[in-house]
């Protein structure tokens, strides 16, 4: 998986408790990728920490008027910048949403991506 030259990353730590253990996860997703086709930052990934502990993840991305250009329920798919229909999408930011089940738990998360070619 290739990493993100970016610095800033947003972090959300999850914590679900159990009567055996207390187990964590950490979702990070950078908040701005260049799909240029440079070989570098070319497509929007996550990452999951303790993935072994997550058994469904969603990725969903919308527009600023909230349409759908992504959704996947793939593992290792993600997103390079185009829509459903396989067109280039402009320079702006894009609306995130990823689902995920820790244990018996269904989590989602939201946050915002930069697209800058």
């Amino acid at each position: 998986m290739k990493k993100v030259k970016f610095t800033l990353l947003l972090m959300i730590a999850l914590l679900a408790f159990s009567c055996e253990k207390q187990q964590s996860v950490w979702l990070y997703v950078p908040s701005i990728f260049t799909p240029n086709d440079d070989g570098s930052n070319d497509v929007l990934m996550y990452e999951i920490s303790n993935s072994n502990q997550v058994t469904f993840v969603k990725m969903v991305i919308h527009d600023s008027f909230y349409d759908e250009v992504f959704i996947t329920n793939q593992e290792n798919e993600y997103w390079d910048g185009k829509n459903l229909q396989g067109s280039a999408c402009q320079n702006g930011a894009y609306y995130w949403t990823i689902h995920y089940t820790l244990k018996d738990l269904s989590l989602e998360e939201k946050g915002v991506v930069e697209l800058f070619k």
